[in-house]
């Protein structure tokens, strides 16, 4: 299971320069995993993408309820449903080779049925630490010789602890735990 990050929130300041020599101030990593599905056992090594535009959003949760003669609805519980994020990335090769180590390692770690572990300061900031992939789409584009554009929407989540045997009216003292994600 993913490890939670030390939410680390840093504005206006370069982070590195990119492959091209540009300023990065939030870049998208991956803490690297090893997961299992029915081809067998995948890893993917750490990922680090300088070039990620990221879109979060949010939905609410309202239960709404509507009563005949009211001119309004009743709303009984609000809250907010987990982020939902889009994240397009291009992966640029060097001297006009394609980057195909690092797209392996990239469609690896989108081919996990495990939660990702993910550190980026924008994300971070909205509470987003780990994802689970929705989606994604890895178009070929004309004349892109040296590089691989990459889309995924992704889905925050957040560890759940349910405890087992808490609470048992047969004075049980089982207090085991486990945590989902």
């Amino acid at each position: 299971m993913a490890k939670n990050n030390k939410i680390q929130i840093q504005t206006n300041r370069e982070l590195y320069k990119s492959k091209i020599g540009t300023s990065v101030y939030s870049d998208f990593n991956v803490t690297g995993d090893t997961y299992t599905d029915e081809d067998g056992e995948h890893s993917f090594t750490d990922i680090k993408i300088p070039s990620a535009i990221m879109k979060p959003s949010r939905e609410a949760n309202i239960v709404r309820t509507t009563i005949n003669g009211l001119n309004s609805e009743i709303v009984e519980y609000m809250g907010k449903k987990n982020f939902e994020v889009d994240i397009e990335i291009i992966i640029n090769g060097e001297n006009l080779l394609y980057p195909a180590a690092e797209v392996t390692n990239i469609l690896t770690m989108l081919g996990s049925n495990q939660v990702l572990s993910v550190n980026s300061w924008f994300l971070n900031m909205l509470g987003i630490t780990n994802i689970v992939i929705l989606n994604e789409t890895e178009p070929q584009v004309e004349g892109d010789l040296n590089n691989q554009r990459i889309s995924f929407k992704a889905l925050a989540v957040r560890p759940l602890i349910v405890q087992f045997g808490v609470g048992n009216s047969a004075g049980s003292s089982n207090n085991n735990s486990n945590t989902f994600a």
